[in-house]
């Protein structure tokens, strides 16, 4: 699933943490959002991440390790895309002039 329009403030927050750590616990994520949800409400903003197929889990431990379920070069690329063709009809010359 590389379209990420679909997705709420936080949890876009919570994908970017994922893709710039390359996966991580739920204690993990809060300590790096801007005024953390409870550990309840983390829990349910990944679950419903996982059930968007954005996300997956592994056990680690006693708790679960997330990782994007989409490579990270993947979403990159659709998103420069949509940028492209949003703002500069799609003309790669015209983007790399601005």
């Amino acid at each position: 699933m590389t379209d990420l329009s679909g997705l709420s403030r936080r949890e876009r927050q919570i994908l970017e943490i994922l893709y710039a750590n390359e996966g991580a616990t739920v204690l993990e994520i809060q300590s790096q959002l801007p005024n953390p949800p409870s550990d309840m409400a983390s829990r349910r903003l990944l679950s419903i991440l996982e059930e968007k197929g954005h996300v997956q889990r592994r056990k680690q431990g006693r708790g679960y390790l997330y990782r994007p379920r989409v490579a990270k070069q993947r979403v990159a690329k659709n998103a420069l895309k949509n940028v492209l063709h949003t703002f500069f009809g799609g003309d790669v010359e015209q983007a790399l002039a601005m």
